[in-house]
């Protein structure tokens, strides 16, 4: 029986990592798209799985977070989260180079 989110974020809450798994199914396609934008032409492999790996953490972190009283869909609230998250990784990858 599949879960509504509000289920699921409760479960995430009581650490119940089959509840991260899915809503990760539910939300993993927007956050591999995000990581898209985020790749540069010279990113390799490995590149590319620390951000999906980031991008994980922020999702549980946006799970972990939301507030239905925000008025923001949790589906917003999580794009927004994981979006901002992978910029300021970005800056700091940026800053580290030079």
């Amino acid at each position: 029986m599949k879960r509504s989110i509000a289920e699921l974020l409760e479960g995430i809450a009581d650490n119940d990592s089959r509840a991260f798994e899915e809503l990760f199914s539910m939300y993993g396609g927007m956050m591999y798209s995000l990581v898209g934008s985020f790749v540069s032409e010279e990113a390799t492999r490995e590149d590319i799985e620390d951000l999906e790996q980031e991008a994980k953490v922020l999702l549980l972190n946006a799970a972990r977070t939301y507030d239905p009283a925000s008025g923001l869909t949790f589906g917003l609230y999580a794009k927004i989260c994981v979006k901002n998250g992978l910029i300021t990784l970005s800056r700091k990858k940026k800053n580290e180079i030079k």
